[in-house]
């Protein structure tokens, strides 16, 4: 039986969390070796995820999917967009069911859970609170489908049920894809989601990147892999940006691309 659980441990513990067991933490250890910013690198990507997502909201999409954003660990990645939105709805969505269940207990443990029916089953939802509209679902971003399905987002015929569009986060879900399938999840999101929404993917990028994929035995991404994707889709996007520079208009010193690194890139459905 496939450990679902593995890629969120992995990056849990070199973010700094205690999720991990031995396994992870001695893979952890053998790529603080190969990629000793590595762990740097894991924390920009948290911040970026946050930060996206507020982008976001400031914009008008008022539905935001965190797809495998991992075991919960200090700030959840929605605050800061909650609280510039409070309207907006949040969808925390993870393949794990034990990732997606400790997510849905730090949620209800902030404040007010009730119980809400979808055409995809049961969830459990925050009243309007500081951490606004949120809800941890078990669906894994590599069936977009049933994922949208899932959060109430899509009908079974696929008419769009939201109202107005949807920016979706991957994280670092492409780890554990090939090409092949990482593309056909962007192009079905891109075919899936209406006008206007956004699908933001990551990939560890340059030699220390691909070597941390393949010591977490995972799939080695480049750069380059991301813009195809991104055109097989039919996607618009900017360029490409170092998880670290999002949001900053001059890139100092210390954001010089080195061999090891975290691309990400925010595309809109056009």
């Amino acid at each position: 039986m496939e450990d679902t659980a593995r890629l969120p441990r992995l990056l849990d513990v070199l973010s700094g969390g205690s999720w991990g067991v031995a396994e992870d933490r001695e893979a952890a250890k053998a790529i603080d070796e190969a990629w000793p910013k590595c762990r740097d690198a894991i924390r920009f990507h948290n911040r970026f995820r946050s930060a996206a997502a507020e982008d976001a909201v400031r914009r008008g999409i008022t539905f935001v999917v965190l797809a495998e954003a991992g075991f919960p660990l200090d700030d959840a990645p929605h605050l800061a967009a909650a609280r510039a939105t409070p309207d907006a709805t949040f969808v925390y969505a993870d393949r794990s069911g034990i990732v997606a269940g400790q997510r849905r207990r730090s949620l209800d443990d902030e404040k007010g859970a009730r119980t809400v029916s979808t055409p995809g089953g049961q969830w459990s939802e925050l009243s309007p609170t500081p951490g606004g509209h949120a809800t941890a679902l078990e669906a894994g971003i590599r069936e977009p489908r049933k994922l949208l399905r899932t959060a109430g987002l899509l009908s079974a015929d696929g008419e769009w049920l939201g109202d107005g569009p949807a920016h979706v986060q991957l994280g670092l879900a492409a780890l554990e894809m090939n090409r092949g399938e990482a593309a056909a999840v962007t192009a079905d999101l891109a075919r899936l989601l209406p006008s206007g929404s956004e699908i933001v993917i990551a990939v560890a990028d340059g030699g220390q990147g691909q070597l941390f994929a393949k010591l977490a035995g995972l799939h080695p991404h480049e750069a380059r892999d991301l813009r195809a994707w991104i055109r097989r889709a039919r996607l618009k996007s900017g360029a490409l940006v170092d998880v670290r520079a999002y949001g900053r208009t001059v890139l100092g010193k210390s954001l010089r691309p080195g061999s090891g690194r975290i691309m990400a890139a925010v595309a809109r459905v056009p």
